[in-house]
This record gives structure tokens, C-alpha cells and sequence, in this order.
């Protein structure tokens, strides 16, 4: 009879310790525990800013940089991350077929050159047929004992002080300038025989000797 009681007693006992463990944890920790305080003085500090952030930092500003012509690539001469000043040399073209292409563009520039001047040609030419033109009205219109118009002068070079007459040679104090004269030969041919054959006489102002010879041989 004394086992079973004994039993018992310690199942009791069991019992209170643990109702008493849970009713220490539940009085430390849990909802009905106390609110512990923390006790400081205070003090006075200045305070430091800071930034925190998470993601990814990005450039503020992003430049593509490339040839003008395509080609290869044959030398880089800055790392990513370096800084680089306006006009530095960062990388280099494989010149493969560069020169050829700058033949082809200087032949395409002279082709240009050459229409152009063809133009200017046809634009000098249609204005002087325009003045030969009103020559010839004022030479019917002023034309008695008193006034006559049968007259046309045309200009072939500047003067020798500015550096606008035209010389067959260079000038003295500026070696390979010649100047150019303000008719080509063929223009001012042209002009003499449309003038010759409208009846009017022409006067040439010729300074330099190569403007000179021009209009000895126009004529």
C-alpha cells in the first residue's frame, strides 16, 4: 500500500514544480511580465548624418563613344573608370582601307569643286550677256551729235598694292601667290566676241602681266 501512495505524492509534486516553472516563465517573459526600464542620463552630442540604401548605384550621366567611319578597333587606350579630358586620344581605328576612303572623299571634294566652278562660270557668263545687253539699249538710245554710248569696260585683275593683280610669276614678298584673274579665258573670249558682235568697243583694265597677256591673246 505504501508504493501507490509514494507514487503519487511524487506525481504531485512533479505536477507543482512544473505549474510553478510555467507560472515563472509566464510572469518573466510573457504577457503579464514586467516592463523593463532602461535608466540613462543624458547627454549632448552632435549628430551625424547618414545614408543607407539598398539597389544600384548608376551614373549620373552615360556617353556612347564610337568611330565616325566603321572599322576595327586597334588600340584602347583608357580603362573603364578612368577620367578623360576633351580631346584625348582613347582609342585608335585600324587604318585597313582608311586611305582609300580618303582618296575616294578628296577625288568626290575635287568633283564638287570642279561643278561648282562650272556654276560660277555659268553665273559670271549670264551676267555679262546681261550687261552686254543693256550696252547695246544704251548705245541705241544715246547715240547723236551730242551724246553716244558704245562702250564696255571690263575688269580683268586688281592692283599690284593689294595683291589682286594677276602676275604670270609669284609675287616677291609672297612666294606661291599669283592671284587669279576675275575672267577665264574662255569667259573673257566670249564677252569679246558677244561685245564685237553687238558693235561695242571694249576697254580692259589689265594691271598684272599675266592679266596682261590674257587680254592680248582675248583679242
Amino acid at each position: 500500500m505504501k508504493t501507490p501512495r509514494l507514487r503519487q505524492i511524487l506525481l504531485l509534486v512533479l505536477a507543482i514544480g512544473l505549474l510553478g516553472g510555467f507560472g515563472y516563465v509566464v510572469a518573466r517573459t510573457g504577457p503579464l511580465a514586467a516592463v523593463r526600464v532602461t535608466v540613462a542620463s543624458p547627454e549632448r552630442c552632435d549628430l551625424q548624418p547618414a545614408l543607407f540604401g539598398i539597389g544600384t548605384v548608376e551614373a549620373r550621366r552615360a556617353y556612347a563613344i564610337g568611330p565616325t567611319n566603321a572599322g576595327r578597333v586597334q588600340q584602347v587606350r583608357v580603362d573603364v573608370g578612368d577620367v578623360v579630358a576633351a580631346g584625348q586620344l582613347v582609342a585608335e581605328m585600324d587604318p585597313v582601307d582608311l586611305d582609300d576612303r580618303t582618296a575616294a572623299a578628296q577625288a568626290a571634294l575635287e568633283r564638287a569643286g570642279n561643278v561648282l566652278a562650272a556654276a560660277e562660270a555659268q553665273v559670271r557668263e549670264a551676267v555679262s550677256r546681261r550687261e552686254l545687253a543693256e550696252a547695246s539699249a544704251m548705245s541705241a538710245d544715246y547715240n547723236d551729235d551730242w551724246l553716244s554710248s558704245g562702250f564696255v569696260k571690263l575688269f580683268m585683275d586688281g592692283v599690284m598694292d593689294s595683291g589682286t593683280a594677276y602676275m604670270i610669276n609669284d609675287y616677291p614678298d609672297q612666294p606661291g601667290w599669283r592671284c587669279e584673274p576675275l575672267h577665264t579665258p574662255e569667259e573673257f573670249n566670249a564677252v569679246a566676241i558677244e561685245a564685237d558682235r553687238r558693235g561695242l568697243q571694249i576697254a580692259v583694265h589689265a594691271i598684272g602681266d599675266g592679266a596682261v597677256r590674257q587680254v592680248v591673246d582675248g583679242y
